[in-house]
């Protein structure tokens, strides 16, 4: 995930929480609920490229017609690792 979705997806987190806080203060439940809302979305997308980085580094040299990088496994990925599926046959 580029740095510049990950800052996207930190700042709207900020901003739910800014306004959120505003809301609070204000006494204006539509302004903390958006701040609430906004707040979860950020989290979710933070989140989510959590996970996406995560596989990434975890298959990155999973290709078609790739080759494990010397002293490393191809049951080193818990996809890699079921014997009948289609990324162990592309790796044996």
């Amino acid at each position: 995930m580029s740095m510049g979705k990950k800052l996207a997806h930190k700042a709207e987190a900020v901003k739910g929480s800014i306004k959120r806080s505003t809301g609070r203060l204000t006494g204006n439940r539509r302004l903390r609920a958006e701040g609430r809302s906004d707040r979860v979305k950020g989290n979710m997308k933070q989140a989510g490229a959590k996970v996406k980085d995560a596989r990434g580094s975890c298959c990155q040299d999973l290709t078609v017609g790739a080759s494990p990088p010397a002293g490393v496994r191809p049951t080193a990925c818990p996809i890699a690792g079921q014997e009948d599926s289609p990324v162990a046959a592309l790796l044996a």
